[in-house]
Order: C-alpha cells, then sequence, then structure tokens
C-alpha cells in the first residue's frame, strides 16, 4: 500500500524496483512475502516510510521489530523465532512447518524465474522499440523521395509544354518562309512583265530571277533539313529571308506605279493562313499604305461599339461590356501590357502569363483574341495552339513594330465585325480609333483578365 501510494503521489516518491510491479495487487499473495522482506530490508528510506505508521497498525511482535528494529531487534526476532520452534515442536507442526518451508523455496524459485523472463521480454521489447525506429525513418526518407519524384514529374511535364509550343510556332515559321520564298519567283517576273521601268533592267531581272530561284531551290532544301533539326532552325531561316529579301525590295524601288508594283507590294500568299474573316498580315506595306487603307475602311462603315448608358470609357465595366460583345476581336499590344504588370519576370514568362489569361478571357467571354509581340523572335503566323482556339500570338517581322501590325489588323479585318484595342500607347489608341475600333487601356484589359495588372494611368 505505502508503494502504491507513493507511486501515485506528485511528485512521485521513490519505490523500489522490485516492488513495482506488486504495487498493483489488490491484495498481496504470500508468495511475494520473500520479495517485500528483501525489498524493506535492502531500502533504509522506503522501510523508514513504512515504519511511521507500524504502531498503529497492529502488527505483530516480529514484524514491529523489523520494520523499526530498536537496539536489540535482532535478539528479539531470533528469541520470538526460538519459542515459536520450540512451541511448533509438536510433530504436525513440525511437518507443516517444512511444508511451508519447501512451499516458499519453490515459490522464491519461481520468482527468480519470472524476473529472468521478465528481463528477457524487457530486452525484446527494447529491440522492438529500435527497429521500429528504423521503420519510422526509412518510411520518412521514402516519402521523401516521393515527393522529389512528384516535383520533378511536374518539372518535366512543363518542360514538355513549352517544347511542344515550341516546335509548333517554329513548324508555322518554316510553314510561312516556304510559302514566301515559292511566291517570290512568281512576283519578280510578274514585275518584269507589267512594269515598263522594269524593261529597261529585264536582263539584270531575268538573272535575278534565275538566281532567287536557285535561292529558293536551296532554301527549300534547307527548311527540309532544318524542320528535322534544332530550334536553331528558325534563326537560321530569318537569316535567309533577310538576305533574299534585299534583291525584292531593290526590285519594289526600281519600278513605278502600277498593278505590278500594287502586286508586288503586295503580301505573300502564306500557307495555311486564317481566311473566313481572320485577319491576314501584309507585313511589307508602307505607313502611308496602312493610312489609305484605315481611310477607306473609315469610309466603309466601321464605328465603335456604344457604351451602356453612365459607363465611363476608361472603367473596367466598359472593357467588360466590350469583351462580350457578340463576334469582338481583341487586339492587343503585348510587351505593353506585359513589362508594365510584370516588369521582373522573365520575357518568355511574360508572354505565357499573358497569353494564358487571355485563353481565359476567352473561354470566358467568347471573344477572339490576337497578342502581339515586338519581333523579338523569329517572325511567323499566327499558329493555333491546342486547347487555345480563340487566341493566337505572334512576333512582328523584324523591320515592322508591333504598333503597325496592330493597325494593319485592324485595317485587314472585316468592317462588320466589332474590334478593341488594348494598349497604353497614344499612337496605337488613335490609330484605332481613326479607323473605327473601340481602345482600351492596359489596366482595363488586365481588369477584364482578372488578373493584377499596372495602376489606371
Amino acid at each position: 500500500m505505502v508503494a502504491r501510494l507513493g507511486a501515485q503521489a506528485r511528485p512521485p516518491l521513490p519505490v523500489p524496483k522490485s516492488l513495482r510491479p506488486l504495487a498493483r495487487f489488490a491484495r498481496l499473495p504470500a508468495s511475494a512475502r520473500p520479495t517485500v522482506r528483501r525489498a524493506i530490508d535492502d531500502d533504509d528510506e522506503f522501510r523508514e516510510r513504512i515504519s511511521v505508521g507500524a504502531d498503529e497498525a497492529g502488527l505483530s511482535r516480529p514484524a514491529w521489530l523489523f520494520l523499526r528494529r530498536p537496539p536489540g531487534w535482532e535478539d528479539g526476532i531470533i528469541s520470538l523465532v526460538r519459542q515459536r520452534k520450540e512451541a511448533a515442536r509438536d510433530g504436525d507442526h513440525e511437518r507443516e512447518l517444512r511444508r511451508s518451508l519447501r512451499r516458499v523455496e519453490e515459490l522464491e524459485e519461481s520468482v527468480l524465474r519470472f524476473e529472468a523472463a521478465l528481463a528477457v521480454a524487457r530486452s525484446e521489447s527494447a529491440l522492438a522499440a529500435t527497429e521500429l525506429s528504423t521503420v519510422r525513418h526509412e518510411r520518412q526518407d521514402h516519402e521523401r523521395e516521393r515527393a522529389d519524384f512528384v516535383r520533378r514529374v511536374a518539372f518535366l511535364e512543363a518542360e514538355h509544354d513549352g517544347a511542344r509550343r515550341r516546335a509548333e510556332a517554329l513548324e508555322a515559321t518554316v510553314d510561312e518562309q516556304r510559302a514566301r520564298l515559292e511566291g517570290l519567283g512568281a512576283e519578280l517576273v510578274a514585275a518584269a512583265v507589267d512594269s515598263e521601268a522594269l524593261g529597261r533592267r529585264a536582263s539584270d531581272a531575268a538573272a535575278l530571277t534565275a538566281d532567287l530561284r536557285d535561292e529558293r531551290d536551296r532554301a527549300r532544301s534547307r527548311a527540309d533539313a532544318l524542320e528535322r533539326e534544332s530550334p536553331r532552325a528558325a534563326a537560321a531561316l530569318g537569316e535567309l529571308w533577310r538576305s533574299l529579301d534585299g534583291p525584292q525590295r531593290e526590285a519594289r524601288a526600281a519600278a513605278p506605279p502600277g498593278p505590278a508594283a500594287t502586286e508586288l507590294a503586295g503580301p505573300p500568299v502564306v500557307k495555311g493562313a486564317p481566311t473566313s474573316g481572320r485577319p491576314r498580315l501584309a507585313p511589307t506595306r508602307s505607313r502611308a499604305e496602312r493610312a489609305e487603307s484605315a481611310r477607306s475602311r473609315s469610309r466603309s462603315g466601321r464605328v465603335p461599339k456604344p457604351l451602356p448608358s453612365g459607363t465611363r470609357d476608361d472603367s473596367t465595366e466598359a472593357a467588360t461590356h466590350l469583351m462580350r460583345v457578340p463576334g469582338m476581336v481583341v487586339l492587343v499590344d503585348g510587351y505593353n501590357a506585359t513589362l508594365g504588370a510584370w516588369p521582373d519576370f522573365p520575357i518568355a514568362a511574360q508572354r505565357s502569363r499573358l497569353i494564358d489569361a487571355c485563353g481565359e478571357l476567352a473561354a470566358r467571354t467568347g471573344a477572339e483574341v490576337f497578342v502581339v509581340f515586338d519581333g523579338t523572335e523569329p517572325y511567323a503566323a499566327w499558329p493555333e495552339p491546342p486547347g487555345r482556339r480563340k487566341v493566337r500570338w505572334r512576333f512582328s517581322p523584324a523591320d515592322v513594330e508591333a504598333d503597325d501590325v496592330l493597325l494593319g489588323l485592324v485595317d485587314d479585318l472585316d468592317v462588320r465585325r466589332p474590334v478593341t484595342v488594348a494598349s497604353d500607347d497614344r499612337r496605337v489608341r488613335e490609330g484605332a480609333i481613326g479607323r473605327g475600333a473601340n481602345a482600351i487601356s492596359t489596366a482595363q484589359l488586365f481588369s477584364a483578365l482578372r488578373r493584377e495588372g499596372p495602376a489606371p494611368r
């Protein structure tokens, strides 16, 4: 009882180790008495705690002497034992005593065996705890490896998507360059036949045409080879086109106005170019030609779409309303928008974020979106990325600004289709308004895109 109460105290009082298993018993069996006796005999402090209540406990004289241990207690116990032995000399008592002693010895041996088994069990428990700790560490290592693997798979998927987009852009570039090279010889022949000024240079034009045909055939071969090579094919084709475009510009400069010159200045036919109301670029037209086209378009009846009553033209509500107009075409000045919104991002990341946002806008409103970036990359036709069938983007040619491409798109679109131009460039906005289109700022665009953009100007 003293051992049990000491273990339950706060803080707990020290209890002999041999008594800790016995503290759970409601009633102490007789077989445990040798263990209790040894514990009391070996631990003076514990014996002192027990002896405090020895007087009131009604203990026998030998038990009281054993606990309190006054001077001569051992002689007293010996004397009491002798008296008991003398009293137990009766034969039946003596035999019973011997049987009891044998029983005590057997129980002591059982206790010893139990203690040995308990030691083995404790050892096995410690070993199992060590193994469990090892398994937990291995599981944590496996979890970390799995997380690293998941991150690696996500990174590789993103890399794969980027490579696929670059491959699609490269294919579009190669197709356009091949188509322009195929039309180059025919344009020069028509210019030589239809222009009187080129008649004086017929022999030079014929030689130039033959050279260009040879260059065209070589360019076709190079284009086929570059399609199977690395992304450097786009840059190589760009250099080849600029080398071939020089004689063409000389022929244009030498050609007088007329049907042939007009045909030469027109845009080459691009294989796979969008039709049925979608714009075709004419990057070789001059600003004067575009202005004249804009005047003719304005005369043909393009008018901006009206806003709801009470709506300011520089508000988010105005941009949202225009995006939802049926058949709306939205033309976006790419870098003018991204450099104001995400100036700290890499250029490629800016383009990707803007194209993704425009894809969400097209899916949400039904508008058709065209994004034009200044030509820091090889010129290409309008690609058709999978999953973004109403979003197209491209770079302007090397010698043409994105502003001119945007205004050219306004000129080239069917006047019956509503057009909204998103740019902070004053020339682009005024040119778009003068051509009968609506104009919004990049801050309004980003509000409609539901993205954090530049602060309103």
